[in-house]
């Protein structure tokens, strides 16, 4: 996902999650969306950021476990640019609000599939770690 300043939403999906309640999926592989945030998404979205929000998270939360999330989030203003990599259980209150925002956002809004081409700066980024197995020996 890719907010600009003028409030336009951009998704793309370069793999697929399904919903957990109805088994599937409102977008397709490989496709670029978009629409346009409303007023007061815009000042949720300010107001979780906050005047510090670049500084009040770290650039790495890790915990070593082979599931859960992994995410990371790119926040530009003025002359800072942060991104913060997520695969945690254990994260600040203040990221784990803004990162169920963004989630919701991209659920609820209307979203019109285009054709344009944008530049994620994330998106290499989110890579899962390599799963680890334990074999059993079978007798």
């Amino acid at each position: 996902m890719k907010i600009t300043n003028n409030d336009t939403i951009y998704v793309y999906h370069h793999w697929m999650s399904m919903d957990f309640h109805s088994g599937k999926t409102p977008f397709k592989l490989y496709q670029m969306y978009a629409g346009v945030m409303c007023e007061n998404d815009r000042k949720k979205l300010d107001k979780l950021i906050g005047s510090d929000g670049l500084n009040l998270f770290l650039p790495n939360y890790y915990e070593n476990f082979e599931d859960g999330s992994f995410y990371a989030i790119n926040l530009v203003k003025e002359n800072t640019d942060k991104t913060i990599f997520v695969h945690a259980r254990n994260v600040p209150a203040a990221l784990d609000s803004l990162a169920g925002f963004l989630y919701d956002l991209k659920h609820r809004i209307l979203l019109m599939p285009v054709n344009k081409t944008i530049s994620f700066k994330t998106a290499g980024a989110v890579v899962p770690p390599p799963i680890k197995f334990d074999l059993i020996k079978q007798q």
